[in-house]
């Protein structure tokens, strides 16, 4: 389009020309599929904080779970050391106390229990009752009482002539004895040192009799009264009687020591055994100028003292101890000599515990003379 002016009024001519305009563009608007950075930053701050909380919270649990079983771990660490330690220190007063109580040629070695802590203490029969008497001891004492017998013999009784139409009562201890013995100077000492010995091992026999015995006579009566003794074979009977002879002992005498039997002995019995036997060997005295009777007769009841004693140590051990025989005629008639047995050997049939020993031990050969 175009357009012209004139003076005074002025037209303008306009050309109009047509602009085509491009459509214009649409404004952009924040699509729904994209995050914009700031809002990832924070969702990461935000992810971060949150794991690190939860991560803090289950630590936290896991360490209050923990610290219980920790502390009884220690405590249970702790208490097992002072275990060891009491433990350590238990066996070492264990060990003070049994040193030089046993012969360890014999014993064999003990497993010690420690008993837990806090509880009552056990006790071991094995270890805590009175531990047996050495085999020297019992030989010691085996040896003396030979020797008593052999001097009170020696000292109190003559080697003349006697009257060989003396006889005894049948309830004497001289009753077993050949006439002859007893009537030949060469043979009486040994006649009467085996009568002595004879009536001492007779008296300490643990099934004797009871109205006679040199051990207590309510134990005599009690042994003598158990059917099971019968069977003198039997393992079982022995193990159990070697418990039993200890624990019996420890029972009547808990403050006593086995080797010192002196308080075990009935003097009663003694005087009455020496007086009877005075008696009856008076005949063979001394004459009044060298000993009395009174003195021969208070020997004779020391002498008689020491056998049991030596019985009642036998008696208290766990161990069965026998006596040999007294019978050697078949081997004087082999060697064509004439013997008397004055003691018989002293002979160990079973350990401590009652277990028998595959041959008997012989602490004491027999003792035998000849004349």
């Amino acid at each position: 389009m175009s357009g012209s002016g004139q003076d005074g009024n002025t037209l303008q001519n306009y050309t109009v020309t047509p602009t085509v305009t491009p459509p214009s563009q649409p404004t952009q608007k924040p699509s729904n599929k994209g995050v914009a950075p700031a809002n990832v930053a924070g969702i990461v701050v935000g992810v971060s904080v949150f794991v690190a909380a939860l991560t803090g919270i289950i630590v936290f649990i896991l360490m209050r779970r923990s610290t219980p079983f920790l502390r009884s771990k220690k405590r249970s660490s702790i208490g097992t050391q002072n275990r060891s330690q009491s433990s350590r220190a238990f066996q070492t007063r264990l060990g003070k106390r049994r040193s030089g109580r046993r012969d360890q040629s014999e014993k064999a070695q003990e497993q010690l229990a420690v008993p837990e802590e806090g509880t009552v203490q056990f006790v071991d029969l094995d270890r805590d009752l009175p531990q047996p008497i050495s085999e020297g001891d019992l030989l010691q004492g085996w040896e003396k009482l030979s020797v008593s017998i052999k001097n009170h013999v020696t000292d109190c009784y003559h080697r003349e002539k006697a009257d060989q139409r003396y006889h005894v009562d049948k309830s004497s201890p001289l009753a077993y004895l050949e006439s002859y013995h007893l009537a030949d100077p060469k043979s009486r000492h040994l006649a009467i040192r085996q009568c002595i010995g004879k009536f001492i091992v007779e008296n300490i026999e643990p099934e004797g009799n009871p109205d006679d015995t040199f051990l207590p006579p309510k134990l005599v009566s009690i042994i003598r009264s158990m059917p099971i003794m019968a069977d003198k074979n039997s393992p079982l009977l022995e193990a159990a009687l070697a418990r039993w002879r200890v624990i019996t002992n420890f029972l009547l005498y808990p403050e006593r020591d086995m080797v010192s039997t002196e308080y075990m002995i009935n003097s009663d019995i003694i005087k009455r055994a020496a007086e009877k036997l005075s008696n009856d060997l008076q005949p063979y005295l001394q004459p009044i100028r060298k000993v009395s009777e009174e003195e021969c007769k208070a020997s004779l009841e020391k002498t008689l003292r020491l056998g049991a004693k030596f019985g009642l140590q036998l008696f208290s051990q766990g161990a069965r101890w026998s006596f040999g025989s007294w019978d050697i005629r078949e081997r004087n008639e082999k060697k064509g000599r004439r013997s008397l047995v004055v003691l018989p050997a002293l002979l160990k049939m079973t350990d401590e515990y009652g277990h028998f020993l595959r041959n008997p031990l012989v602490l004491h050969e027999e003792t035998c003379v000849d004349f």
